[in-house]
């Protein structure tokens, strides 16, 4: 009759061959599988956009691309027409000797007709002339103290009048003589650039047109290239692939010789215990090893009663696994259900900050367009003022008073003036 004993070192017997087969089991489940020639043609597609001319069996562009010429620089120094602008001040100093002339005029006038009382009427007669000479012509600026009386600081300055008259009659001679010839020179020198460029232009086009084509062609044998290249990798990637499974199935095979071989040695061993049918095909390394704990730790008496402990183990086992993973699928599910809540609750907030924004958008489109509205107003006003001023800037060319108006001076002509008397008058 078979005792404790002997079933504890019959099993002891067992584990070890057991344990072995259990490593090539693993060793087999580690096993790389076989190589898939799909898989390295499109590993090799992705590669052949960065293969080297040297494994494609080419010679390397080495054409140098042409210079570009660049935009066209005219030539410095382009000659200017020369002006001379009266001092502004000169148009106070007229002004003021302009009032002097109407009170000596009085002055005049009253003296002569003293005797016929002329005189009295005299001063109305100056004083309307002087309003409508000075004050209502020019009421902006005469209107204020200095229209009439601050010329008189400026007296100083007629004497640099002869230096005006000298700069304007050198200016005119410089435009009239000098200038044209300058600006012939200028016109030539540029003519003669622009050629120059012209022509580098052309030599650049035809260059860059040759270095197109060499780079097209390069282009054309490159593709070719790649096409053999992946054509002949194609056959090589079915023969790594014939070459993986044969190497698969070799070890594969080896691993079954040897695991035969181990079961051959376990079916030697003598019965565990003669007084059960036990088989120790239907149980794994680690099974058998539990088996066995379980009649070392004295959890059991017999093999039988180790075998039903061991499956009354793996039912609690499975039971306990069973409600692990309810536990986990009910979290799982709350999780999910706080997940689809929360985003709803995002969806909500975005669509809340989407009206909002689209609120912001109708109002700032709203502004724009009242902004853009008031802009091309205010163009198109400035646009009617511009052609009135210069409407007037080319009236004041035939104004007899151009040159002491000071708004003819400064540039800045007057709209509907008043002062306005045509040189043909």
């Amino acid at each position: 009759m078979d005792n404790i004993t002997d079933v504890c070192s019959r099993l002891r017997d067992l584990l070890e061959p057991k344990k072995r087969i259990q490593d090539l089991l693993d060793q087999k489940k580690n096993l790389d599988y076989p190589v898939n020639k799909n898989d390295l043609i499109e590993e090799k597609r992705e590669e052949m956009a960065y293969i080297s001319c040297k494994e494609l069996g080419i010679n390397y562009f080495d054409a140098e691309e042409p210079m570009d010429p660049g935009s066209f620089v005219p030539p410095e120094g382009r000659p200017e027409k020369k002006k001379v602008k009266l001092d502004y001040r000169y148009v106070w100093i007229y002004r003021s000797i302009r009032l002097v002339a109407l009170i000596v005029l009085y002055i005049i006038a009253a003296a002569s007709d003293i005797g016929n009382g002329y005189y009295l009427i005299m001063p109305v007669y100056v004083f309307s002339w002087f309003l409508i000479w000075v004050f209502l012509g020019e009421k902006y600026e005469a209107l204020e103290p200095k229209g009439v009386i601050q010329g008189f600081r400026y007296i100083p300055l007629l004497l640099k009048l002869p230096k005006f008259f000298k700069d304007k009659a050198a200016a005119a001679a410089y435009n009239s003589n000098e200038y044209p010839k300058e600006l012939e020179e200028y016109n030539r020198l540029y003519e003669l650039k622009k050629k120059e460029y012209d022509e580098r232009v052309s030599e650049y086009k035809k260059e860059q047109a040759v270095y197109n084509d060499k780079k097209n062609e390069f282009d054309r044998i490159r593709e070719k290239a790649k096409e053999r290249y992946f054509n002949d990798y194609i056959q090589t990637a079915a023969r790594i692939e014939q070459e993986s499974i044969e190497e698969y199935s070799r070890k594969i095979q080896e691993i079954d010789d040897k695991i035969a071989v181990i079961n051959e040695e376990v079916h030697a061993l003598p019965p565990v215990d003669s007084r059960i049918l036990f088989d120790p095909d239907e149980y794994s390394y680690s099974d058998l090893k539990r088996i066995y704990d379980n009649i070392n730790r004295g959890r059991a008496e017999s093999l039988k009663e180790s075998i039903q402990l061991f499956h009354e183990d793996v039912r609690r086992e499975g039971e306990e696994e069973n409600r692990r993973r309810e536990a986990r699928d009910r979290q799982w599910e709350l999780e999910r259900h706080n997940e689809e809540m929360a985003r709803l609750e995002r969806e909500k907030t975005e669509y809340a900050k989407r009206q909002a924004y689209e609120a912001d958008e109708r109002n700032a489109e709203l502004e724009r367009h009242n902004r853009e509205t008031e802009r091309n107003e205010k163009a198109a006003n400035e646009i009617a003022y511009a052609q009135a001023a210069a409407s007037s800037r080319l009236l004041c060319q035939t104004c007899k008073y151009k040159e002491t108006c000071s708004y003819f001076i400064t540039g800045k002509a007057k709209l509907n003036c008043t002062s306005y008397k045509s040189v043909r008058n």
